[in-house]
């Protein structure tokens, strides 16, 4: 029994634009969704009491209390919510918070300024 190797060459060249779009899909796709996993995940090991955060949820609140699996989340004065770590997506930049109008048209709610 002989095996044909230009068969065997010509198979694994027609074979070879599949393969090449495989790991194309991987670089681009998989690969960088993989480090974001990553930092996300290091950020809330790296959590504090005091930092502003945003949850999945899109709830914003302050850190109160941690714990290894959880954390105390200040969402408005004297009100915690106790959720778990891995349902924070990033921390708050000062900036932003000091950058967003209370209104859309950039003006205080009438109900502040009374």
């Amino acid at each position: 029994m002989s095996v044909d190797f230009g068969v065997v060459v010509d198979q694994l060249v027609g074979f070879a634009p599949l393969i090449l779009l495989v790991v194309l899909f991987w670089a681009i796709a998989m690969r960088p969704a993989r480090k974001q996993r990553e930092n996300v995940a290091k950020m809330q090991r790296e959590l504090a009491i005091g930092d502003e955060i945003v949850t999945t949820a899109g709830i914003f609140g302050t850190v109160h209390q941690l714990a290894e699996t959880r954390l105390g989340l200040e969402v408005a004065p004297g009100v915690v919510i106790e959720m778990a770590r891995q349902a924070v997506v990033r921390k708050v930049d000062p900036a932003e918070l000091a950058a967003e109008p209370d209104d859309e048209d950039g003006t205080p709610d009438e109900a502040e300024s009374e």
